[in-house]
């Protein structure tokens, strides 16, 4: 079974515009693989910038009323391997950015998915 959010069965999403007071105020599934960043589905994201292996930046596509949320950030591996996906360091997660950076193994890599959800 599953369920569709579209607004078709009862449920009402927020419009972009309105950020400030939705419960989840962005999220993103993306991947960089060679020379190629792309974006699967997103919501109010308007891009992702490649800063280097493993580290990205999801741009917001409306500013989120202050920096003061939580992100949960997930990345697919393969089985065996130790990872980690996280926030980076002070000053990366403003109103209108949030820089994630992704390990595999001890090392920043670039996963086939990774998934950012920004809850405020």
């Amino acid at each position: 079974m599953s369920l569709v959010l579209d607004g078709s069965n009862g449920i009402t999403l927020p419009a972009t515009t309105n950020v400030q007071n939705a419960a989840i105020c962005a999220w993103a599934n993306f991947y960089y693989t060679g020379s190629a960043m792309s974006i699967r589905a997103s919501y109010n994201v308007t891009s992702v910038t490649f800063n280097s292996t493993g580290n990205y930046t999801l741009n917001f596509t409306n500013a989120i009323s202050d920096a003061n949320y939580a992100c949960l950030i997930s990345a697919n591996f393969t089985a065996g391997t130790s990872w980690a996906a996280a926030p980076l360091g002070a000053g990366t997660k403003t109103t209108t950015q949030l820089q994630v950076g992704v390990i595999n193994n001890g090392a920043y890599a670039d996963l086939g998915q990774i998934s950012v959800i920004v809850v405020r």
